[in-house]
């Protein structure tokens, strides 16, 4: 009987070793097949290049910021002692209204001077005044109030002290406009 047993487990044995190399034959089967097979890859798709706009060159998007040409507004002269704008200013001027009506996002900031003669005190109220005059004719030429900020700086921060037949110095006696864009619009 133990003949039997040792008999039958030699055969039970055989067949699992058997079992298991047919298993493993039909697998490498499977996987010399499927190595003699091409492997095809799915093509990646390219997306179009975004168009090109010929008018809109002046702004790139890089890093989600614009990027803007620099724009540069015109600077105004005045009489010694005076706040009031004469031919040539106001035509300097009106050169910067066209230049700030094409783009509404663009403010200005004007910023005036005085030469170094007189008071301290009296060369702020005069610079401010400037100020308000360039503002005023911005606004009365279609700029609303809230792309200005005007601000009187008094005396100018270079003294210039040039031999010409007038009082001071024509240089120094001026109100600068510059360009800046709205923070809250996402420009600086």
């Amino acid at each position: 009987m133990k003949r039997q047993i040792n008999y039958f487990l030699q055969v039970s044995m055989l067949l699992a070793g058997l079992s298991t190399v047919m298993a493993c034959s039909s697998s490498k089967q499977v996987a010399t097949k499927n190595i003699s097979q091409p492997v095809t890859q799915p093509k990646k798709t390219v997306p179009p290049p975004p168009p090109v706009n010929p008018f809109k060159n002046d702004t790139t998007k890089t890093n989600k910021k614009v990027v803007r040409e620099k724009i540069t507004l015109k600077t105004v002269h005045f009489a010694f002692d005076k706040s009031n704008l004469n031919d040539h200013a106001a035509q300097l001027l009106a050169g910067n209204v066209e230049i700030l009506r094409k783009d509404p996002q663009i403010h200005v900031k004007i910023d005036a001077y005085t030469d170094h003669i007189g008071s301290d005190q009296y060369n702020i109220r005069l610079s401010e005044r400037r100020a308000r005059t360039v503002m005023n004719f911005y606004e009365s030429n279609g700029i609303p109030a809230n792309r200005i900020i005007a601000r009187g700086l008094g005396k100018a921060p270079v003294p210039c002290w040039m031999n010409t037949p007038e009082k001071g110095c024509r240089k120094n006696r001026r109100a600068e406009s510059r360009v800046f864009y709205s923070v809250k619009n996402g420009y600086s």
